[in-house]
């Protein structure tokens, strides 16, 4: 028996300019500079919590959380029009089909994960947010939750970056690492990561068979 966990930003979904967006809107909310895509993009992955504190470079907890806040609000209001990446939805559903069990492990926060992944009707039997409790990956907590749910089965976690890669490494778990999301080729090379797999199509040939 056999579980994908799969991360959510930038693996299943094609969510770089949502979230960009929604960062900037709220650094301009706060009369703060914004950030382009490119440099966004490398800071995106560690969590909502250390994307705003990357953005915004305060001491100031209390200012950090009431930014936190707003780029949590936005963040629901631009992500409505994302979408899973083009033969993603197939995969999932063959998946399904042939007894995989699925899962999502998310640096989101829990409850913005639980809106995001119920409003885009995601069909995965589990997903796993950043809550108290629940620390963000690299931490292996969530593969550790999701051995507690699925005693028994393998599990392999398919990610776009090197915090899924090295998540995988402290779970001592097999992972599948995509190249199509938000880090380029060169860059999680630069990580160590020798096997990369650059497309949906090619990520169902090496899941499936």
């Amino acid at each position: 028996m056999t579980l994908i966990a799969f991360d959510l930003d930038g693996t299943l979904t094609d969510t770089l300019e949502s979230i960009v967006t929604a960062l900037n809107k709220t650094l301009l909310h706060f009369n703060l500079p914004q950030h382009s895509l490119d440099e966004a993009r490398k800071m995106i992955g560690f969590g909502a919590e250390i994307l705003i504190q990357k953005a915004v470079q305060s001491d100031s907890k209390e200012f950090l959380d009431t930014v936190l806040e707003h780029y949590k609000k936005t963040l629901l209001v631009e992500s409505q029009t994302v979408q899973l990446f083009k033969g993603m939805q197939e995969l999932l559903d063959q998946l399904k089909a042939k007894g995989f069990k699925t899962a999502i492990t998310s640096n989101k926060p829990k409850d913005t994960l639980l809106q995001f992944v119920n409003t885009q009707n995601i069909q995965v039997d589990v997903a796993i947010g950043v809550c108290e409790g629940t620390a963000p990956k690299p931490d292996k907590c969530m593969i550790d939750q999701l051995r507690k749910l699925y005693p028994g089965h393998k599990i392999i976690l398919v990610g776009d970056t090197e915090i899924d890669y090295q998540t995988a490494v402290n779970a001592e778990i097999d992972s599948v690492i995509v190249s199509y999301g938000f880090r380029t080729v060169e860059e999680l090379r630069g990580f160590g990561i020798a096997e990369l797999v650059p497309s949906v199509e090619e990520l169902s040939r090496v899941l499936l068979g």
